[in-house]
């Protein structure tokens, strides 16, 4: 991934010129923040679908819930990042 800010001591800039690419890319990762939630969303109400029912032991209930726990974790690593929480790579 070609990077578009510089790391400073107190936070990050653009380099000169990436003002355009910034927005874009910063506008993609926004839809895919957005695509997870959604997709959690339906995982969580298929997951409750399929236990309701009785089918909460079945090959497709685990394979949801793998899946949901799979967006769960990308989501919050995520939000780690654009939070500006610890763990930035350093």
């Amino acid at each position: 991934m070609e990077r578009l800010t510089e790391r400073t001591e107190h936070g990050y800039r653009l380099t000169p010129g990436q003002l355009p690419a910034a927005a874009e890319r910063l506008g993609r990762w926004e839809d895919l923040a957005l695509q997870l939630e959604a997709s959690i969303r339906k995982a969580e109400e298929e997951l409750a679908e399929l236990k309701a029912k009785g089918k909460g032991r079945s090959v497709r209930f685990q394979q949801q819930l793998a899946q949901k726990l799979t967006w769960m974790q990308l989501r919050d690593l995520m939000a780690l990042y654009s939070d500006g929480g610890e763990g930035h790579g350093d």
